[in-house]
């Protein structure tokens, strides 16, 4: 009997050896050769499209990035603003914020980002990065599956021989990385690591420098003050209080020269153009020029720039004649009227209006 009974293991060994030796797991197959740590669950990589998108899936749920956060709300995970947790944060556009998911003892941290023209809630704006960082078997196997089978309990040899001769591969000291071309040039789509016993994986659809980091509106206000505090600040310590020295700077320069400028309630003479009589060599590009003509308190007039004619370059906004103003910003070409009387030409950096700044230039203004 017990001569049988063995012969009947032996048959069994041969018969799955012969059959691929494949066993039931999760409701999919794994079979004998895969890859130490590579998922073999069918229904999982059949979800995968393995081509250079960003793609993972989650709990069983495939997700391709960038996605709306509801999709992982809809599967029960809960969303954490990290640092700002508990308070309303509305994006404005092309802002991104870091946040967490949660189900059960499971964390995906994420960075959303608002890929509108409106201002958002952050739980009604996209999914751009999911970040897994987790220990070794702190995660169930599978739980995290991204491309070509990779998951938290993967070893980094094997996913390197997964990913060498895959279009975009990356080597460098801290891990491997796949990139693929965007919208906006090169992405890291795929970012795996396994150091001291911890695994970490990224997926991301963009790169950071594509969105400024979210600011409450408290303290985009109170920098924005500072900017514009620090710019009055230095204009005002900087400039002539004699116009003619600032044309004579520029004039005698034999590079590009600029002068800081500043002028407290000067009143708009009119607004002219390249072709305006009385004014010379304003022609730039082959496009017009177009000016307004400003006497200080003290009888001196400068001009300043608004852009060029039938162009929104530089445009400010509409002055008018008698309109009072205060100007910051500096001087770097020179205005020749017809009696000869030469006046700096200002490009403009804050222009305020009845106590109220009218204009302030782009890189002054936090977004």
């Amino acid at each position: 009997m017990k001569k049988v009974t063995s012969m009947i293991c032996v048959l069994s060994i041969i018969a799955m050896m012969m059959s691929g030796c494949k066993q039931g797991h999760e409701g999919g197959v794994i079979y004998d050769g895969v890859p130490e740590g590579i998922c073999a669950d069918e229904s999982i990589l059949s979800m995968l499209k393995n081509d250079d998108s960003p793609e993972f899936v989650l709990d069983r749920h495939y997700y391709l990035l960038p996605v709306h956060v509801s999709e992982f709300i809809n599967q029960t995970w809960d969303l954490t603003i990290d640092e700002y947790e508990g308070q309303e944060v509305i994006l404005q556009p092309n802002e991104r914020v870091d946040a967490t998911l949660t189900k059960e003892d499971n964390i995906i941290s994420i960075t959303l980002a608002n890929n509108s023209e409106l201002p958002l809630n952050a739980k009604e704006c996209d999914v751009i990065r999911a970040h897994v960082y987790v220990a070794k078997d702190e995660m169930e196997p599978n739980y995290f599956v991204t491309k070509y089978g990779i998951t938290t309990e993967t070893p980094a040899k094997t996913v390197k021989s997964q990913l060498k001769d895959i279009d975009g591969f990356k080597e460098s000291s801290v891990g491997y990385t796949l990139t693929s071309e965007g919208e906006n040039g090169s992405r890291d789509i795929l970012f795996f690591s396994a150091n001291n016993g911890y695994t970490s994986i990224k997926v991301s659809s963009a790169e950071d420098w594509m969105y400024s980091l979210y600011k409450p509106s408290e303290q985009k206000t109170a920098e924005q003050a500072e900017n514009i505090a620090a710019y009055k600040t230095n204009a005002e310590k900087n400039c002539p209080s004699d116009y003619s020295q600032i044309v004579e700077e520029i004039e005698s320069s034999d590079t590009r020269h600029t002068v800081p400028f500043y002028s407290v309630e000067g009143t708009v003479v009119y607004k002219g153009t390249g072709n305006y009589e009385g004014m010379e060599d304003n022609i730039i590009y082959g496009q017009d020029l177009s000016l307004y003509a400003v006497q200080d308190k003290s009888g001196q007039v400068y001009c300043i720039f608004e852009g060029f004619v039938n162009s929104e370059a530089l445009k400010l906004p509409e002055l008018a004649e008698d309109d009072v103003i205060s100007v910051w910003g500096f001087a770097s070409k020179v205005t020749t009227f017809e009696d000869g009387y030469k006046a700096p030409t200002i490009i403009t950096k804050i222009i305020e209006k009845d106590g109220e700044v009218i204009y302030l230039a782009e890189e002054l203004e936090v977004k």
